[in-house]
């Protein structure tokens, strides 16, 4: 098991970006607005729910209420379902001047994503370009000719270069809309082996109801996923385990339930989870051994 620790993006850390921030004007304090104008401010999308004159959205909630991020800024509002979408490609450069080893892309349509990951002052690239079409579903010639074509939705990096100068760039193609709900960065960590038997799921918010003649009402919202695993360990980690789970007990991290010892790459995309712990239990058995259960759930 492993996670990322992720860097805040700030304005400063994008150096530069494909996508225009001009789903609206910008709001002007000049401006007499009336209910249901949109207008953004500080990469938010803000509605006037009355109508209003030199009434900051930020600070006026009687006035306003915020409606989204941005679509540029989609990559980083922490709405894991909520995606910064644009026809044909997408490209972020960023340069966060913290350290940083590991890439989480979540909930991504696309064909094909390219990472750059460039240090110029000692002069190493890493440069990977991968394809998401997932070629292991097609069973016979049946399914070839005539299932969906289905894409990896999770891509995780764990092994760029670990420097704090430099930038990486992020590039995801596809024939038509493409999209991404997070991009994530930051430093991994090992908080160790994940054992046979996990539970993956999810958690839907959805509401199906039924009236007395048996008709169902079906309003499809949002849902999150979950896994429930146990994790073993050398007992000299543990005390250095909860102060992690201490630390970040209200952080949304990258959790990664599966990787090759090998490549460090993940095994399975549907145990790479963007979100909270739910409960974390630890057992020391014995002097050299410890181990813990632990629940977390994806931020939606």
């Amino acid at each position: 098991m492993r996670i990322i620790r992720p860097i805040t993006i700030t304005d400063a850390m994008i150096t530069s970006c494909s996508v225009p921030e001009t789903d609206y004007a910008a709001w002007n304090s000049a401006t007499a607005y009336i209910t249901g104008d949109r207008v953004i401010l500080a990469h938010k999308i803000w509605e006037a729910s009355a109508g209003n004159t030199n009434k900051s959205p930020d600070t006026n909630p009687g006035q306003w209420f915020e409606v989204s991020a941005t679509n540029r800024w989609k990559a980083f509002d922490k709405k894991l379902l909520d995606q910064t979408i644009q026809a044909g490609s997408i490209q972020y450069v960023l340069t966060p001047g913290a350290m940083f080893d590991s890439l989480a892309l979540l909930n991504v349509l696309a064909a094909e994503v390219t990472v750059t990951r460039t240090v110029p002052v000692e002069g190493e690239v890493y440069d990977i370009t991968e394809s998401l079409v997932i070629v292991d579903q097609v069973f016979d010639w049946y399914s070839y000719f005539f299932e969906d074509v289905e894409t990896i939705t999770n891509v995780v990096k764990i092994n760029l270069p670990p420097y704090s100068t430099g930038d990486v760039t992020v590039t995801i193609t596809g024939g038509g809309d493409v999209a991404i709900g997070e991009i994530v960065l930051g430093m991994q960590a090992d908080i160790g082996d994940t054992q046979y038997s996990p539970s993956i799921g999810i958690v839907d918010y959805s509401t199906k109801t039924t009236d007395t003649f048996g008709n169902f009402t079906i309003l499809e919202r949002a849902y999150a996923s979950k896994l429930s695993c146990a994790i073993w360990m050398p007992a000299a980690q543990a005390d250095y385990i909860k102060r992690i789970f201490e630390r970040y007990r209200a952080t949304p991290l990258v959790w990664i339930g599966s990787v090759d010892p090998v490549s460090g790459e993940n095994i399975y995309a549907s145990m790479v989870i963007y979100g909270f712990y739910q409960s974390f239990s630890m057992i020391i058995p014995g002097p050299t051994e410890a181990g813990y259960n632990l629940e977390i759930l994806s931020l939606t």
